[in-house]
């Protein structure tokens, strides 16, 4: 299942319990804009914009939900965010790829101060009313308030993942979606709380019971929530604490476990690499040769070879 298309908002939609998963029109005077594309998950959307700034222009906007804005390009150009009431934006940062986070209902300034083309950027829109049901414990709503001109290496990291996820119509990976998502939001939460105690491992049952039950679901799309469940962890601490014992997420634990059983199964039997694909769990032939060399560092036909020769 790919991620879903958003519906574009319609007035009485706007900051309604839907209004993260709406795609609003972009009007700004003096700015040609393009949604590039739009994909939906759970508890937040995405959209990429290119634009190409016309002449130096200041526009208001207002957003419809919580929502992180992410500058991915912007090669001719200052763009500078910022709270409305200013007369013009002050930056606090001076970076390429400034962020801004925006509450529902906030007026804010964007100032464009050169003719410029193409400008990329990211919105992720949340559905801020229910992340706590998804959160659990480790969540605060505080993690979302208003933050103009900011940047962070670690969110600039995820969301030029999501720039690739979305609309690529790629298999949806449920494991992986979720783990997104949640170190997106643990990025947030480590900017507004920076000095949280250092999270706690596993318990030796804990990490038994989890790796029995991820091992004996190998091929199936296991969700973070089944996981989390196994132990009584909210998603925040669980994937911590799961990092904390084995060294990697959840979602890298299982495509390497996957992999390792591939390696024996092209070593003891003649089947195909399609039908191993789908033995440990991949969709297909190309999904399980991508993530075979980024963990084994060849493609499976030629790591086979170099074992037999």
């Amino acid at each position: 299942m790919r991620p879903s298309r958003g519906p574009t908002a319609h007035p009485q939609q706007r900051f309604g319990p839907e209004a993260w998963r709406q795609v609003s029109a972009i009007r700004h005077e003096g700015i040609d804009y393009a949604i590039k594309s739009v994909s939906a998950w759970a508890y937040l959307s995405a959209k990429v914009v290119e634009a190409s700034c016309l002449r130096p222009s200041v526009n208001s906007d207002e957003a419809d939900c919580s929502r992180l804005i992410v500058m991915l390009s912007q090669p001719d150009t200052r763009v500078t965010i910022g709270p409305h009431g200013r007369r013009r934006p002050i930056p606090t940062h001076d970076t390429p790829h400034q962020m801004t986070m925006a509450a529902p209902g906030a007026r804010q300034w964007g100032f464009f101060d050169q003719p410029s083309g193409p400008l990329r950027w990211l919105v992720l829109q949340f559905d801020v009313a229910n992340l706590g049901r998804q959160l659990g414990e480790g969540y605060e709503p505080s993690d979302f308030r208003p933050r103009y001109m900011f940047h962070d290496p670690a969110l600039l990291h995820f969301a030029r993942q999501y720039e690739a996820a979305c609309g690529d119509g790629e298999q949806h990976e449920t494991l992986r979606d979720d783990m997104l998502a949640l170190a997106l939001l643990q990025s947030l939460a480590r900017i507004e709380r920076p000095h949280e105690d250092h999270p706690r491992g596993l318990s030796p049952s804990e990490r038994r019971v989890v790796i029995e039950y991820m091992r004996a679901r190998l091929t199936e799309n296991i969700r973070l929530s089944e996981l989390c469940n196994l132990v009584q962890l909210s998603p925040f601490h669980f994937c911590r604490a799961f990092k904390v014992s084995l060294g990697v997420s959840p979602h890298i634990w299982l495509i390497r476990e996957r992999v390792r059983v591939a390696q024996s199964l092209l070593q003891e039997a003649h089947a195909s690499l399609a039908d191993v694909a789908l033995a440990v769990g991949f969709y297909d032939q190309a999904h399980f040769t991508r993530y075979f060399r980024n963990v084994v560092g060849l493609p499976p036909g030629r790591w086979l070879r170099a074992r037999s020769a």
